[in-house]
């Protein structure tokens, strides 16, 4: 009797704590961003590494895919990261605008082609000067977006300090005059910081939103050369948590890159400090929304 008499209560115990174990559900999926987060190939060691182990080192560390740099050898190398199922959210190609004819980067045509039925990204960088720069931009961007377009790709200027494109406001005006439905703009937190001024973040933004497609983050400080606006994530006095929760505030649900040009020391650990570094700025931002 004694038996008998606890198995309902026992049986309602076990239904409250299953009920409570599927109530929080939601709020631990939901403890993290859902933009994906990937890195830079600039961040991933010398390249007298094979591309193979450089991106099996992506994989361990975690990170939800790669960006490759430059049209060279693109094929062999978009092999490789297809052996490994890693995804390649951006293409970093450039245009040089400062002289007739217009100098695109050797094989950028033929990659874009490569990548066909993607959801790859052309980062596009548009260097020179000089009278006529800006029709040559335009035509430029015009004509990689053509290209892009035949196979279902995107084209996202990357803004750059010291490039002909170097502010957002730049990457803004050229994707107004160029009237193109498949062109929009990286916001690179590096190349602003060293650019722009911080008191114009939110109204960039605003404007930008619209059209980013991409953004990069990394540690950095308020000022200073690329090696205190280019640091590990999680190092620095900028504060990178605060410009995450700005940017998804406004609405920004696309990839976020790690930029890691030239930081010194091993890759490996470097990525795995950053990896550490975004897991606890995403679920902190995520909490607060």
């Amino acid at each position: 009797m004694r038996t008998s008499s606890r198995t309902p209560g026992l049986r309602l115990g076990v239904a409250v704590i299953t009920l409570t174990i599927l109530a929080c559900l939601p709020v631990i999926a939901a403890s993290k961003l859902s933009n994906q987060f990937f890195v830079f190939e600039d961040g991933l060691g010398p390249r007298t590494v094979p591309l193979k182990a450089r991106l099996a080192m992506v994989e361990r560390i975690g990170f939800d895919g790669v960006e490759l740099e430059g049209a060279q050898n693109f094929q062999e190398r978009l092999n490789v990261a297809d052996q490994l199922k890693m995804k390649v959210f951006c293409l970093y190609v450039g245009v040089e605008v400062g002289s007739s004819p217009t100098v695109f980067e050797p094989g950028m045509r033929q990659a874009i082609r490569l990548l066909r039925g993607r959801q790859t990204i052309i980062t596009l960088t548009v260097r020179g000067s000089g009278p006529d720069a800006e029709k040559r931009a335009v035509d430029a961007v015009r004509t990689v977006c053509d290209w892009a377009a035949r196979y279902g790709l995107r084209v996202a200027l990357y803004p750059h300090c010291g490039m002909y494109v170097s502010r957002p406001e730049d990457a803004l005006r050229i994707i107004y005059e160029s009237r193109r439905k498949n062109l929009g703009m990286c916001f690179n937190l590096c190349h602003w910081l060293m650019c722009d001024s911080e008191s114009n973040l939110q109204s960039v933004l605003q404007e930008a939103m619209p059209h980013v497609f991409m953004v990069s983050i990394n540690g950095a400080d308020h000022h200073g050369d690329w090696h205190r606006l280019i640091q590990p994530l999680g190092s620095g006095s900028y504060d990178v948590e605060g410009f995450l929760k700005t940017l998804i505030s406004m609405g920004y649900h696309g990839p976020i890159g790690l930029q890691c040009y030239q930081i010194p020391g091993s890759p490996e650990v470097t990525l795995s400090r950053s990896m550490r570094t975004w897991r606890e700025m995403s679920a902190g931002v995520a909490a607060e929304r």
